[in-house]
């Protein structure tokens, strides 16, 4: 059974690190705490690519700044990858990923993101494409 931290713990790690300025510091904890659940093949790319996914945006109006960063489906991802790598079903995976209540776009991206870096990420994909009827962007 793979042992990450939980999603809300990660969450309020990378929130605290973005307002204390250190995210190179949480995401390599987040990395620390997550390759074992990427594709060998890639998880040396997988670091930089983490530096381009987690990072702070400009909030719109009437959000606080603190809650406005681009890490959501990145957690998501990495919450469904968790129960896929425990043996779990891709309808368990699905779950986590609607749980942290995202739009259609940010939970499609997430998809994107487990269908490509897990291991069961082209069973995932074939799911959850033909679940919400959409074409996949990944190999």
């Amino acid at each position: 059974m793979t042992k990450i931290a939980s999603q809300k713990n990660l969450q309020d790690r990378l929130l605290e690190a973005l307002n204390a300025g250190s995210l190179a510091k949480a995401i390599d904890k987040f990395y620390d705490e997550t390759n074992m659940l990427v594709r060998d093949d890639i998880r040396a790319k997988y670091k930089e690519e983490l530096k381009e996914a987690i990072r702070p945006c400009e909030a719109p109006d009437g959000v606080d700044e603190s809650q406005c960063w681009t890490g959501t489906p990145v957690l998501a991802a990495f919450e469904a990858m968790k129960i896929l790598s425990d043996g779990n079903s891709v309808t368990h995976a699905e779950a986590a990923i609607h749980r942290f209540g995202m739009d259609g776009y940010a939970a499609s991206v997430t998809a994107q993101i487990v269908g490509f870096y897990s291991p069961r990420g082209k069973e995932f994909k074939k799911y959850w494409d033909n679940r919400f009827k959409t074409t996949s962007a990944c190999p």
